[in-house]
């Protein structure tokens, strides 16, 4: 039996995030695989196209015209060593980033349910 999913709509996370420029199903990024990307709310823009301006400038004019912008709602930039920490906190059983609201959220549901707090 087949299952027919209809009016289906995708719901973002958050308003805020970041752009990367995506083409087809990779991404522009440096020899460690860091993303060339740019924080933004979704749709700026003033933004996508400081992204695309940088795109050129380290990619060049057919690289930037072969991709696209694309928004990763609720990611945020971080730096190496805050990175470090977070594969810290993940191994020591903890959210790794403790400013990704919605799963310190469902980590206290989940305490509260179990009989901790």
């Amino acid at each position: 039996m087949k299952l027919k999913t209809k009016n289906r709509q995708i719901v973002e996370e958050s308003p805020f995030g970041v752009y990367i420029w995506r083409i087809g199903n990779s991404f522009v990024a440096n020899e460690d695989g860091d993303a060339l990307s740019i924080d933004s709310t979704k749709g700026d823009n003033e933004r996508i196209d400081t992204l695309r301006k940088a795109v050129v400038y380290w990619c060049g004019e057919e690289i930037a015209a072969q991709g696209e912008a694309y928004f990763v709602s609720g990611a945020r930039k971080i730096s190496d060593e805050e990175y470090e920490h977070q594969r810290a906190r993940q191994e020591a059983g903890l959210v790794p980033d403790p400013f990704d609201m919605g799963a310190v959220r469902d980590e206290m549901r989940y305490l509260k349910q179990h009989g901790r707090s």
